[in-house]
């Protein structure tokens, strides 16, 4: 069988693209084979803007979000910031109180990751992540908390 140039070029190019994906996931060595290590995907973030009533709570600031609820073995890092002062926050994680009744640091930004981001927590599957804000000034503050999943 005779093959033209551009016929055996496309056969060497498909025959090093098959080593490399082989190579790539079938790692062997004389014991046998070796996992590769997974690269990361993209992290799952909370960013969550929400303005707290005068003189009212909100009981779950993350109340609705796809993340609510680990799906997973899961550590979440949260940051939590207020536009003034006279909001104070409770976190819990499944049964694990992370935080109790702190101030609210101020910034008029989201929360920096990681600078920004004070509690974290090891969430089981099906554990339900609480973020409660009380307003106890007279006047609606807008409180912005960011949430960082990262599944272990």
């Amino acid at each position: 069988m005779f093959l033209s140039a551009g016929q055996t070029e496309k056969a060497a190019q498909a025959k090093a693209l098959q080593n490399s994906l082989l190579r790539r996931y079938l790692h062997r060595t004389g014991q046998g084979p070796v996992e590769t290590q997974k690269e990361e995907g993209p992290m799952p973030v909370i960013m969550k803007e929400t303005t707290v009533a005068a003189n009212s709570t909100n009981d779950n600031l993350v109340s609705g979000s796809a993340f609510e609820f680990a799906r997973q073995r899961q550590i979440v890092s949260i940051g939590v910031n207020a536009a003034a002062t006279g909001v104070l926050c409770n976190i819990s994680s499944g049964s694990d109180v992370v935080a109790e009744r702190f101030s609210v640091p101020i910034a008029t930004v989201y929360p920096i990751i990681p600078d920004n981001m004070y509690f974290t927590d090891v969430m089981e599957t099906g554990d339900r992540l609480v973020i409660t804000a009380q307003n106890t000034t007279g006047a609606g503050i807008i409180v912005r908390t960011v949430v960082q999943v990262t599944p272990v």
